[in-house]
């Protein structure tokens, strides 16, 4: 499966890597660099995601509870919060996995 940043000529981004980052490890500069790529459906967590994934013009996804689950993650990176970063995307792992299976893709 290829990510969907990928097809825009995106890299791949590790989220749940970035994610592991310990806190006190994170400089401003990183928090900048994560807030702006957690800011565009491309090279968020949801872009991350497989390409069979039905989305809109813009790269959001049409699935509204993995679209909400995209905003919660930008807001939870926005507000430096990697606990909920981290749940939220568990959630976005597995509402993708449930529609790639629904759509017989995995």
């Amino acid at each position: 499966m290829t990510p969907y940043s990928e097809t825009k000529g995106k890299p791949f981004i590790d989220w749940n890597a970035r994610l592991k980052t310990p806190k006190n490890q994170i400089t401003e500069e990183m928090w900048k660099e994560w807030e702006a790529d957690a800011a565009g459906w491309i090279t968020c967590a949801c872009g991350n995601l497989c390409d069979a994934l039905p989305r809109d013009r813009d790269g959001e996804p049409t699935d509204q509870f993995l679209a909400d689950f995209g905003n919660e993650f930008f807001f939870a990176i926005q507000e430096k919060n990697l606990r909920e970063a981290r749940k939220t995307l568990s959630k976005i792992e597995a509402r993708s996995t449930e529609l790639l299976k629904e759509m017989g893709v995995i």
